[in-house]
């Protein structure tokens, strides 16, 4: 039993496990952009300011 090169439902299954995979894929892959950064849904702008570092409190105490 080898692939089904002659049915058609085997490119429609194809194509459809290649565009999932992309979608799932693209929010981890870097944006090539010049300008960088941003998020794909954020409309690509510069990533916001980075603030400090937050203290961390575990029953009263800092940690």
């Amino acid at each position: 039993m080898g692939v089904p090169l002659d049915d058609w439902q085997f490119y429609v299954v194809t194509a459809l496990a290649l565009v999932s995979l992309w979608l799932v894929v693209r929010p981890f892959v870097g944006s090539r952009r010049e300008g960088g950064g941003g998020c794909h849904t954020c409309g690509g702008g510069p990533p916001a300011a980075r603030r400090g570092r937050v203290t961390m409190t575990i029953r009263g105490r800092r940690v």
